[in-house]
C-alpha cells in the first residue's frame, strides 16, 4: 500500500485519507469545452460528501443498491464513491445523455435510487 493509506481498511477510507493528505492536488483531469480541467482531492472529497448525504435524505442504507447512470467523468466518480460511503452497493452503470441529479422511484428494479450523471 501507499505511504499513509496502511490503515484503510477500504476503498472509501483509502479515498478520505488521500483527500486529507493532499488537498491541493489534482484526483482528476478531465477534458472540459476543448481544454483540461483539474479537480482537486478536497474538492472531490467535498463532493462525495453532498452526493452521500442526498442519498441519505432519499433514505438510503447500508446495504441498499444504487444505480449509477452516465460517462465515466469525475462526476460519475463522485456519485461511485458516495455510494461505497453510504454504505450501499452500485448496482449499475449505463452510459447515457441523461441529466444529472438523484431521483427516485429507481431506474434499475433492485434499485432504491438512481443517480443519473451528465
Amino acid at each position: 500500500m501507499a505511504r499513509g493509506t496502511s490503515a484503510a481498511r477500504n476503498l472509501v477510507e483509502m479515498f478520505e485519507a488521500t483527500a486529507a493528505r493532499l488537498p491541493d492536488r489534482a484526483a482528476t483531469r478531465q477534458k472540459r469545452e476543448g481544454r483540461w480541467v483539474d479537480t482537486t482531492w478536497s474538492d472531490l472529497g467535498r463532493r462525495v460528501r453532498d452526493i452521500a448525504d442526498g442519498l441519505a435524505a432519499l433514505g438510503v442504507k447500508k446495504g441498499d443498491r444504487v444505480s449509477v447512470i452516465g460517462e465515466t467523468t469525475t462526476e460519475w466518480l463522485a456519485a461511485d464513491l458516495a455510494v461505497m460511503s453510504a454504505g450501499a452497493t452500485r448496482r449499475t452503470r449505463l452510459h447515457s445523455g441523461v441529466r444529472g441529479g438523484f431521483r427516485s422511484p429507481r431506474a434499475h428494479p433492485h434499485a432504491t435510487a438512481t443517480a443519473s450523471i451528465s
